[in-house]
């Protein structure tokens, strides 16, 4: 009986049904899924913002469009 268990026990069975999302049902699924995109696109918009800021790739980039000397 699970009111018979100690508290530590009791957190570690729910454990494992709150990480898949098991848990909450199809809503907890999906906000399992969904967190884990956010972790995805958190990650690739930081390696974009480092590619962007980093001087190793400072030589690759060409001079805005739009922005050309103009004669005097």
């Amino acid at each position: 009986d699970i009111r018979e268990l100690p508290a530590g026990n009791v957190f570690l069975t729910w454990m494992f049904p709150l990480h898949n999302g098991d848990a909450l049902g199809l809503p907890g699924r999906l906000l399992v899924f969904f967190s884990g995109l956010l972790m995805a696109g958190l990650f690739a918009t930081g390696v974009y913002m480092w590619v962007k800021k980093s001087p190793l790739f400072a030589g690759r980039r060409s001079k805005p469009v739009g922005l050309s000397e103009s004669p005097s």
